[in-house]
This record gives structure tokens, sequence and C-alpha cells, in this order.
């Protein structure tokens, strides 16, 4: 597995590189920083790398499946910056460095995850049912229904908690299939669909 995941991490971080949404923008600057900041050097990047590992499963070439992966890393870096504001949980601390807000403020930190939202609906998009299962994921009825749920005090349900988050991986890992590609990750005859249905019952919660 080591072996596996380290040009795989090459492969994520040189990607996520290349479709971080930098602005052209004069004077936006600080904006960009914050982006950059947001999204390295990061944590583990298990998201993007389980998409990928998903792909390989699938028989999706790793080019193809590769602005998905980023597109799911971006969502969660998104989440991230949005959970820790003052108004959310309002942390100090993301990963042992200072929170984005507290670094540049609470009105770029905004614009950042923004930023990254957007690029993560702008990636999904190739591919409609994907493209659906991020917004089921992320909408009123995912993750941030669930952001409301914790800001009362509710445990999230396991739906938004897991199966959610995983469902839109597993199709991020189809997505170099084309527009029709997403939900035959979940099913499938022979060895192909018992090695898919294996890959999602090794999902950690997300």
């Amino acid at each position: 597995m080591p072996h596996t995941c380290h040009p795989l991490r090459e492969l994520i971080e040189d990607a996520l590189q290349d479709f971080l949404p930098l602005s052209r923008l004069e004077s936006a600057a600080r904006l960009n920083d914050a982006i950059h900041y947001a999204v390295f050097p990061g944590g583990k990047r298990m998201r993007p790398l389980l998409t990928l590992l998903g792909a390989r499963i699938a028989g999706v070439p790793l080019d193809d499946a590769l602005p998905a992966a980023c597109a799911v890393e971006f969502l969660h870096t998104s989440s991230l910056i949005f959970d820790d504001l003052p108004s959310m949980d309002d942390a100090a601390l993301r990963r042992g460095s200072a929170t984005l807000h507290l670094v540049f403020g609470e009105d770029i930190a905004l614009l950042a995850a923004l930023a990254l939202l957007n690029q993560a609906y702008a990636l999904f998009g190739s591919n409609t049912c994907l493209l659906a299962e991020a917004v089921a994921c992320i909408g009123s009825n995912g993750m941030i229904g669930g952001q409301a749920l914790d800001l009362a005090g509710k445990t999230w349900p396991h739906f938004l908690q897991f199966a959610q988050p995983q469902n839109l991986i597993l199709d991020a890992a189809h997505a170099g299939r084309g527009r029709h590609g997403c939900r035959g990750v979940a099913g499938g005859r022979g060895r192909s669909g018992q090695r898919r249905r294996r890959f999602r019952r090794s999902l950690p919660g997300l």
C-alpha cells in the first residue's frame, strides 16, 4: 500500500496545483495566497487517494479520474474552512497551523472556501450523475444540513457522516467512464463487481 500510494500522492499534489482556482484579477493576490494556504501542504489526501485507488480497481485511467479526485479534495478543504469560522466551531488550529480566517481574515477565508467549492462543482460537472451525487452530498440534506445539526449540538445521522461521502468518492472513482459511468461502482457482476463492493466496504467514515 505505501508503495502504491506514494506515486499517487505525487500525482494528486501536481493535479491540485494545476486545478487550483486562482484568480487572474488584479489585486486578488491575497485571495490566491489564502487558497494556496488552505490546500497546501494539506493532510493525508485520503479522499483523492481513495478516489484514484477506486478508479484503478474499476479500470478507469488515472488521468481521467484526477479531476474528480481533486474536486473531492477541494470540497473537503472548503468544508474545513467553513467549519473553522468563528460563527461555526471558532477553531484556532488546523493541521497544526493557524486556521485560514486567523491568517487572512474572515472575509478572505469565506471567499477562498467559496472559490474551492465552486471549483469542485466545475470539476464534478463534467459528469452528470457525479454532479448530482455531489449536490446531494453538499446540500441542505448533506454537508450543509449536517453542519446545521452540529451547530444545534445534534449528532450527524449515519447516512450524512458515512454513506454520502462514500457514495461521492465511489462515483468520483468512476468519473472517467463518462456521463453514465457513476453508478456502476456499487454493483457490477463477476470479479469486477466483487472488487468494487469490497472497496466500498473498506472505505472509512469520511
